[in-house]
């Protein structure tokens, strides 16, 4: 069985402040050049440790829209 507050409680501190800024922002999917936080001492080995303890995941075919819509428009057009 699954316990996310036991779980959430073994990750790093560094993880639980991420985790908790993800949660608080507006949507579920995030660029990782977006990500900048101060508090986050190496933000690419905490987003590893939130995957690998099944807090975060990679983008797939579920998120196309919401991946489109983060698109800018320049981008959108040179698709075109």
């Amino acid at each position: 069985m699954h316990n996310i507050l036991g779980d959430f409680q073994r990750l790093s501190l560094d993880a639980q402040c991420l985790y908790i800024r993800l949660v608080t922002r507006k949507g579920s999917t995030f660029y990782r050049e977006y990500l900048k936080y101060d508090e986050i001492s190496d933000l690419d080995l905490t987003l590893d440790e939130l995957r690998t303890a099944r807090f975060t995941r990679d983008p797939d075919d579920r998120d196309f829209l919401e991946l489109l819509a983060l698109q800018k428009r320049p981008d959108l057009d040179s698709l075109i």
